[in-house]
């Protein structure tokens, strides 16, 4: 399914989109629209938005469940946009919560990765958050305001890989 150019899935309501572009210039839509400040509820095509990032974490990192921790990186849009990372043995329930309080100060989640399941998640996090700049704008260890979700997201996959390599012969 194509769109017109020009039309990013904002302008469209916010339905899936089907490349990365489409969904950069939403993301870019929905900052710019919640940068004001501007009080709750968000708009229906917001909500929906966030509904579709659920579904590209999920397809991406596999079927939501409990069981033993993941790593995770979420960007939300937002007055002062941030970056939040982590671990979690219920992925889909700790992304909803965050989502919820995100939504209660204006902000929606508009990108994310989760890791495979491993008992590693742990060094994982104490890696990726210790590999993070310290001029990186920080409310705390895991929340990250003003960075870059893309430059997180890279040095997170960096470390899963280099963990999840099997040991050279």
């Amino acid at each position: 399914m194509s769109t017109p150019a020009g039309t990013s899935c904002f302008a469209r309501g916010l339905r899936p989109c089907h490349s990365h572009e489409e969904h950069a210039a939403a993301v870019q839509a929905v900052q710019a629209y919640l940068a004001p400040g501007r009080p709750p509820p968000l708009p229906w095509n917001i909500l929906f938005f966030e509904e579709h990032v659920l579904g590209r974490i999920g397809a991406a990192s596999g079927r939501f469940g409990k069981g033993q921790p993941r790593l995770y990186v979420l960007s939300f849009a937002g007055p002062v946009p941030y970056v939040k990372l982590g671990r979690t043995a219920d992925i889909f329930g700790r992304i909803m919560r965050l989502r919820h309080e995100a939504n209660m100060h204006g902000a929606a989640l508009v990108d994310g990765w989760a890791s495979c399941y491993s008992a590693e998640a742990p060094r994982w996090e104490r890696s990726l958050i210790n590999a993070l700049p310290e001029r990186s704008p920080r409310h705390s260890k895991e929340y990250h305001h003003g960075a870059d979700f893309q430059q997180i997201l890279a040095l997170a996959k960096k470390i899963v890989e280099r963990d999840s390599r099997p040991p050279a012969s």
